[in-house]
């Protein structure tokens, strides 16, 4: 007897072509299903919910795969600080000085002889302006200081002025200059610690100025105001010194006040507050 297949049955089986068919069809939406599955798997979740694709360079060390993910995660806040500022300094940007039409002459004095032994006023006069010319950058400034014609010399009638080729020659570099404002920086002697200033007779800008600087001097070194007074003196006076405003300050005395004149922190506050009180003053430009 012969076997054969049923009416409708093919060589395919028994569900024949449309059972195929429909075999196929299922696997094909099987197929994509495991594929979405498997690209879905694929992606790296990064921390935060946001997803990537996953990288396929290798990480070769400990080190490398410690900053990538440093700096993969969105917790870490990186913060570049100001540089810090030096000590004692300000952080703030330094302010610039408005720049000043005016000249200063200033006078250290050339004296050697004043004062117990080992006493040099020229150098401690000397370095005191340095330092006040480097406090005061908008002005222009002239050291009016002439030390060779001899470390001595008087600006007082009592009797008379001696070493006046010195002062003729301090005042020649003033004048050359145009200097409307001259200050003349000396030590007392015998004197009581303080500040004191002088002026020419009649001389109300120089009066003004003289009585200006002794009050800020007194008040930042806590030095006594000795007062300012009115006094001819040969730089000061008007036939040789062109200068709108002229003074001449006493600053301490070389025996009551010589180991704060001799000191450069001592110098250093001299400087800074006369930069101050000359900054403050209402010159007429």
């Amino acid at each position: 007897m012969r076997y054969g297949r049923p009416h409708g049955v093919g060589p395919e089986g028994a569900l024949g072509v449309w059972g195929r068919d429909w075999l196929w069809g299922l696997s094909f939406v099987v197929g994509l299903t495991v594929l979405a599955l498997l690209a879905s798997g694929c992606a790296v979740r990064r921390p935060g919910g946001s997803s990537g694709p996953t990288t396929t360079s290798a990480v070769t060390t400990s080190e490398t795969a410690k900053a990538a993910s440093t700096l993969s995660s969105p917790t870490l806040e990186v913060t570049v600080a100001p540089p810090a500022a030096a000590p004692g300094t300000s952080s703030a940007e330094p302010s610039i000085p408005k720049q000043r039409d005016l000249v200063i002459a200033w006078q250290p004095s050339h004296q050697a002889d004043t004062g117990a032994s080992g006493w040099k006023e020229y150098r401690v006069c000397g370095d005191i302006v340095d330092r006040t010319i480097r406090e005061l950058p908008e002005f222009k400034h002239v050291k009016a200081w002439d030390t060779k014609h001899g470390l001595t010399g008087s600006n007082n009638y009592r009797p008379k002025p001696s070493n006046t080729r010195a002062f003729d020659q301090e005042l020649r570099i003033a004048g050359a200059r145009h200097a409307e404002i001259f200050i003349s920086i000396h030590n007392d002697g015998g004197a009581p610690s303080g500040i004191l200033g002088e002026y020419l007779p009649g001389d109300t800008e120089g009066k003004a100025l003289s009585e200006s600087l002794v009050n800020a001097l007194s008040h930042d070194l806590d030095m006594k105001d000795r007062g300012s007074r009115a006094v001819t003196l040969y730089s000061l006076e008007s036939v040789r010194n062109k200068a709108r405003y002229r003074c001449l300050l006493e600053v301490g005395d070389n025996s009551a006040d010589r180991e704060f004149l001799e000191s450069p922190e001592g110098r250093q506050q001299v400087a800074e507050s006369l930069a101050r009180a000359i900054r403050q003053f209402d010159f007429e430009e």
